[in-house]
């Protein structure tokens, strides 16, 4: 099998590398920034570890790509670009301090990836929860957080 090329970091400029990670996943992160993005699973899209990297980098290096052809965004794309802000902040009540730039590049591309997700919110919502579950986020810690400062 051909080596898999991957563009550098589009936030820092830094090496990109695959890793693995848990639940059979794999992704590309930064060497120097610690950016990640283009989580795939093995099992639910692909027969093999090598089709899953091999996706992840694509995912990866269409993100890193300045070209004007990567600033072509699908509809869908630029749908979950506006919505996994949205529904981070107003419908989880994470404060913005727990969300970096990063997450929410994950949380989008991850969407992106898996689609399938996208038909309801409650399937999109469990999606971005497994996300955020490597950040150590969990979105039930702030549901109550939305009244705290109210009397």
């Amino acid at each position: 099998m051909g080596k898999i090329e991957l563009k550098p970091c589009p936030f820092c400029g830094g090496s990109a590398r695959i890793r693995k990670l848990k639940g059979g996943k794999y992704c590309v992160a930064c060497s120097k920034c610690g950016a990640r993005g283009g989580a795939v699973f093995v099992k639910e899209w692909h027969d093999t570890p090598y089709v899953a990297q091999g996706q992840a980098a694509k995912l990866w290096n269409a993100h890193a790509d300045n070209d004007t052809e990567a600033t072509k965004v699908p509809a869908l794309l630029a749908f979950i670009r506006q919505e996994v802000p949205f529904r981070l902040k107003n419908i989880f009540n994470i404060p913005d301090e727990k969300i970096s730039p990063n997450i929410v590049d994950v949380c989008v591309w991850s969407l992106y990836d898996n689609s399938d997700v996208m038909f309801d919110y409650d399937s999109m919502d469990e999606h971005l929860r497994e996300v955020l579950k490597e950040y150590d986020i969990n979105p039930d810690d702030y549901e109550d957080n939305e009244n705290d400062d109210c009397e």
